[in-house]
């Protein structure tokens, strides 16, 4: 049918926490917004809409040996 390449700039911005709970262990808390603006690409066989806006929450635990 057809296909099409282009580049879209998109933005991704976080902020993260890291302590020690005890000794050896750590706590982390991680957050991430992800954004890529919607655009429509043209393909032979038709137009493609994509785009997102997504927010990531990440949590971890560490041992330090």
């Amino acid at each position: 049918n057809g296909s099409d390449q282009d580049w879209v700039a998109g933005l991704t911005a976080g902020v993260g926490l890291e302590g020690y709970i005890s000794e050896r262990w750590t706590a982390r808390f991680e957050y991430l917004f992800v954004d890529v603006p919607e655009t429509t690409l043209a393909t032979g066989g038709g137009n493609i809409r994509g785009g997102s806006s997504n927010h990531v929450g990440r949590v971890g635990l560490s041992y330090q040996f």
